[in-house]
């Protein structure tokens, strides 16, 4: 009686079959790894945009609805800020607060009302220049 042939893969077969599946999965791991990385960056400018939005749409909101405005002049101009930019922004709001926009020592926009400072951008954004123009604005006829 003669034994049927023995039917398998050889001990070389499988470290060379296991060799190609580690490489194809460690080529396939860092391209998610690389994935994953890109993600979480745009998620971050996605998020320090809208933040810088949504301080710039406030700000604007507030300025809008505002009152008796006062300009600190960039330069020593006694101008209300009309020609020459300034540095900050005071007026009255629809509530009837003072309300002053600036950029702060740590380059973030601040709002001060009735003396409270908050920071209106996140701590990623840093501010190189914030001016203000102060046009159309004098003396009203009730």
């Amino acid at each position: 009686m003669q034994n049927p042939p023995q039917r398998g893969y050889t001990l070389l077969e499988l470290i060379v079959s296991v060799g190609i599946f580690s490489l194809v999965m460690l080529a396939v791991s860092s391209a998610y790894l690389s994935l994953i990385k890109l993600d979480r960056e745009t998620r971050a400018t996605s998020d320090i945009l809208n933040n810088l939005s949504f301080a710039i749409d406030s700000v604007g909101r507030e300025i809008r609805t505002g009152r008796d405005y006062d300009c600190t002049p960039s330069t020593s101009s006694l101008d209300i800020c009309t020609s020459t930019p300034g540095t900050s922004l005071s007026f009255v709001d629809s509530n009837g607060r003072t309300v002053v926009y600036s950029v702060s020592s740590s380059r973030q926009i601040i709002q001060t009302v009735n003396g409270a400072v908050s920071e209106l951008t996140d701590p990623r954004i840093t501010i190189d220049s914030l001016l203000f123009y102060v046009r159309g604005v004098g003396s009203t006829v009730d």
